[in-house]
């Protein structure tokens, strides 16, 4: 997760500077409009990768749980694609 996990943790994504992109080698571009856009769209992609990374593991977790189904031969035989 890195230093952008520590930067979008306990604050609002609408509330980011152009201080909090300079921290990843990003220093500001002069253009206010566009460092702030940019802050904002860094941490909304940094959110959705959590998700994903949370939905992969709790996948993971399902599919150790499930049993295996009889004449499978894994998740490809199921989709299909043996």
């Amino acid at each position: 997760m890195g230093k952008l996990a520590n930067w979008t943790r306990g604050s609002k994504r609408r509330d980011f500077s152009v201080k909090a992109a300079s921290g990843f080698g990003m220093g500001s571009t002069g253009n206010r409009a566009f460092d702030e856009w940019r802050a904002f769209e860094l941490a909304r992609l940094e959110e959705e990768r959590q998700k994903l990374v949370a939905a992969e593991h709790e996948f993971a977790e399902f599919m150790e749980k499930s049993p295996p189904r009889q004449g499978s031969r894994g998740v490809r035989a199921v989709h299909g694609r043996a």
